[in-house]
Order: C-alpha cells, then structure tokens, then sequence
C-alpha cells in the first residue's frame, strides 16, 4: 500500500477517533443507506436488463412469425399466379391443337418451349 494511502488512512482513523459515539453511529447509518441504496440500485438495473433480454426474445419470435407468414403468403401467390400462367397457357395449347396448329407456332403463341408443348400435347392426345 502506498504512504499516501496510508497517511489518508491514518487520518480517517484519527478524525474517526475525534468524533462521539453517536456521531460514529450516524456516520455508520449513513454508509449503511449508502450501500443499500447502491445495492437496490444494481439490483434493479439487474432486474431492467433480465426483463429486457425477455421482452426482447418474446418481441423477436412475434417478429419472426409475423414475417413467416408474410413471406409464405407471398410465396403462395407467386406459386398460385405461376400454376395460373402455366394453367392458361396449357389452355392455349390445347385450343392451338383443336385448331391444328404446329408445335412450333403454339409455342410462339404462348412462350412455352417446343417441348413443353409437345408435352401438352401428349396429354391433350390422351384426354380425347
């Protein structure tokens, strides 16, 4: 321990010794609330940081669902919008092949590849 440490000590010590009994009493008290009210103040800011870290979760996983279900929504329009293009334009095959159209022109009409008419038309062939 340092000599100014020491010294501080020592002079504690004496101004200590030049005070009452009652004195001394009221100065315990005093750093006894002192130490209390830090002890109450850490225990809360303990309490504030533990509630936190709960709400926090909670909010995270409300968060987490409601974003799920957004984002199956949209994919379930995407895939519902898909199956309604594909639908359609399975639909303009088949009224190309009534029509006696080639492969090659309803592919034309309807963006689908050759083979995904001729695809279609193995199964409008199967349908008669």
């Amino acid at each position: 321990m340092g000599s100014a440490k020491i010294m501080i000590l020592n002079d504690i010590n004496i101004k200590e010794s030049s005070f009452s009994s009652e004195e001394l009493e009221h100065y315990d008290r005093y750093w006894d609330s002192i130490r209390t009210e830090r002890s109450v103040q850490a225990d809360a800011e303990e309490k504030g940081i533990v509630k936190g870290k709960i709400e926090g979760k909670i909010e995270g996983k409300i968060e987490g669902k409601i974003e799920g279900k957004i984002e199956g929504k949209i994919e379930g329009l995407i895939e519902g919008e898909q199956i309604g293009l594909s639908k359609e334009k399975q639909e303009t095959a088949f009224r190309g092949f009534e029509a006696n159209l080639d492969n090659e022109m309803i592919s034309q009409l309807t963006g689908l590849t050759v083979s995904e008419v001729e695809v279609f038309r193995k199964e409008w062939e199967a349908q008669k």
